[in-house]
């Protein structure tokens, strides 16, 4: 009986409350505590039991019903807990029980979730409303919202806060992905080292390039002796020229290196000879080809040089044909002669005596060459023409090559103790032994020898060279103009071209 009391109460309570919220939004002006305020108790219809609370245990009601429960019995529920109640009660509980707690407090408080309610608001369905969006700096704002429209909880959504993007660099900003924002600005530049002429000015982080290279700025163009040379950095541009020499003058600078002071004899033609060393301290001479008077210089005259001690070397310029006899004679330091190709006769001595002069080359374009013009000179080298090999002293001449020339005359190499080689060029046709033998014609072994001479021909006995050649002319008769040369060990050709 107990447990269908209890029933009952509980049915009624829930029912209570729903008509309570009905109210509440019918009317708008009833709070959410006035609806969550409901009855806890209802008189019972029965007179002879007392009403329970939430565990059954009876309590004193504070008021007897007002109506007598047998008048109505259809208002009291079946004892079936099964059948449902009556939807709607027949008589609105108009009546509310006693506001003052009851004298006698129940031993145990009721469990019941009328007594502290959570949410007395119950809906079949609800849903989260966003009011306001979250932005980055901003919170946003939702809120649950039961099917009846009423807003249940309204709750803020905390900001949301940047996103950031690519970091800054020299030219950009590093900004929100989200909203745009600048979060960081742009780093700018770290400039590095100045732009120089080849060099550009970059940036130190990113590399960009901040300003260009400036260029070189040329300074006075290269001359023969100087270098063209930037003005801002003092890099060489343009390697000096040098000096391009015609007859010992820049044809580019005019610089003259020829010597001054030198005594010049006028002809009467326009023409000039050197006749001496005049005023002139240099020791390397070079003779200019014009005089200070505009003469051209056209032969160095006879003596002009003789007993110059101290000169050493001396240049004739293209414009001298001829070189007079005692010219350079005992010149005792001379030790380098340059003979031009213009040069065409050497008169008699005119070296003669040069006691340095080792060396000696002249120009094909010599013929006609003095006696004793090289006379006493201790030249080791010759290079010279065929008609030449008579006028040079033959003590301590080691080498000789013959450049131009058709034969070889009588006793040329008489008494070379020093000779080691002698170069002939194909021009040569002949080499008088005791009589004139001709190259051009075949080899025999009396009176000839062949134009193919053997490399190493040893022409006066002993000899270790073992070759039919050597043995040939071995048994050809002793040439004359190789006569007393014991250390001569090869005759080879020289073609000139």
């Amino acid at each position: 009986m107990k447990n269908t009391i209890f029933k009952i109460l509980a049915l009624i309570l829930v029912l209570s409350m729903s008509f309570s919220v009905l109210a509440a939004c019918d009317s708008g002006e009833k709070t959410t505590e006035e609806t969550t305020t409901a009855p806890t108790e209802k008189p019972n219809d029965d007179p002879t039991e007392k009403p329970t609370v939430g565990d059954g245990t009876p309590t004193e009601p504070t008021e007897k019903p007002t109506e007598d429960p047998t008048e109505k019995p259809s208002e009291q529920p079946s004892e079936n807990p099964s059948e449902k109640p009556s939807e709607k009660p027949s008589e609105q509980p108009s009546e509310k029980p006693s506001e003052k707690p009851s004298e006698q407090p129940s031993e145990k408080p009721s469990e019941t979730p009328s007594e502290k309610p959570t949410d007395p608001h119950v809906c079949e369905g609800s849903e989260w409303v966003v009011v306001k969006d979250a932005t980055c700096t901003e919170k946003g704002e939702k809120k649950l919202v039961c099917e009846c429209g009423n807003t249940i909880e309204t709750v803020q959504i905390d900001a949301l806060g940047h996103t950031p993007g690519v970091e800054a660099t020299c030219t950009e900003a590093q900004t929100c992905l989200t909203c745009g924002k600048i979060l960081s600005k742009a780093l700018g530049h770290s400039a590095g080292t100045p732009a120089t002429c080849t060099e550009s000015q970059i940036c130190l982080m990113c590399g960009e390039i901040l300003s260009e290279a400036l260029g070189h700025s040329a300074g006075i163009p290269a001359t023969c002796t100087e270098s063209q040379i930037c003005l801002a950095c003092g890099e060489i541009l343009s390697e000096a020229l040098g000096h391009n020499y015609h007859n010992y003058v820049c044809t580019i600078c005019g610089y003259d290196t020829t010597s001054k002071g030198l005594k010049f004899e006028s002809n009467g033609d326009g023409t000039c000879y050197v006749s001496g060393k005049g005023t002139c301290a240099d020791t390397d001479i070079v003779i200019p080809m014009t005089s200070p008077e505009g003469w051209v210089v056209t032969s160095i005259g006879n003596s002009a040089f003789r007993d110059c001690s101290s000169l050493t070397s001396i240049e004739i310029p293209d414009s001298v044909t001829s070189i007079g006899g005692y010219a350079f004679c005992n010149c005792s330091s001379l030790t380098s002669i340059g003979i031009p190709d213009s040069v065409t006769s050497i008169g008699n001595s005119a070296f003669r005596d040069c006691s340095s002069l080792t060396s000696i080359e002249i120009p094909d374009s010599v013929t006609s060459i003095g006696v004793y013009a090289f006379y006493d000179c201790p030249i080791e080298t010759a290079t010279i023409p065929a008609v030449a090999i008579s006028s040079i002293s033959k003590g301590k001449l080691k080498t000789v090559i013959i450049t131009s020339g058709e034969s070889i005359g009588n006793s040329a190499f008489r008494d070379c103790s020093s000779l080691t080689s002698i170069g002939i060029p194909d021009s040569v046709t002949s080499i008088y032994l005791r009589h004139r033998i001709s190259l051009a014609e075949p080899y025999d072994n009396q009176h000839r020898i062949s134009k193919n001479l053997p490399q190493a021909a040893c022409l006066s006995p002993p000899c270790s060279a073992q070759t039919t050649s050597h043995s040939a002319l071995q048994r050809a008769y002793r040439p004359r103009h190789y006569a007393r040369c014991p250390r001569l060990l090869s005759v080879r050709e020289l073609s000139v071209n």
